[in-house]
């Protein structure tokens, strides 16, 4: 089917969902549910099209607890970005950014390709044993 659910099953591999129609979900939810259980995720199709997946609450706990960690750090990064640009002088840093000519923009953008970021570091040559 063209609007097939991919997933990832128990053991890793991503796979099609099993889909089931609304009719089957509605009479047959108790094989359903378990097959969830037991396999993972289980599409409902409706007029042929996916309309809704069922997943155990292990599968949905993970879900949401990774969407909470990835918020948590960048709700971290506004903060910090924002408690930067309050700073004493940030306000008349960025005007100043503003005010720049263009040519003398470019000219800083150069200068700072040219000038490396990180010193390089050097390999210590192995020793000869014996």
């Amino acid at each position: 089917m063209a609007g097939a659910i991919r997933v990832r099953n128990k053991r890793g591999e991503m796979i099609d969902a099993p889909e089931y129609t609304a009719s089957e979900a509605k009479h047959k939810f108790g094989q359903l549910l378990d097959a969830a259980l037991r396999d993972g995720p289980v599409a409902i199709i409706k007029q042929r099209k996916p309309t809704a997946v069922l997943i155990s609450i292990e599968e949905y706990r993970a879900l949401t607890e990774a969407e909470d960690r990835a918020l948590t750090t960048l709700s971290a990064e506004f903060d910090r970005r924002y408690a930067t640009m309050q700073a004493p002088g940030a306000v008349a840093a960025m005007q100043r950014a503003f005010d720049t000519p263009p040519a003398q923009l470019g000219a800083f953008a150069s200068a700072s390709l040219k000038k490396p970021s990180v010193p390089k570091k050097t390999l210590a040559r192995p020793r000869k044993l014996g």
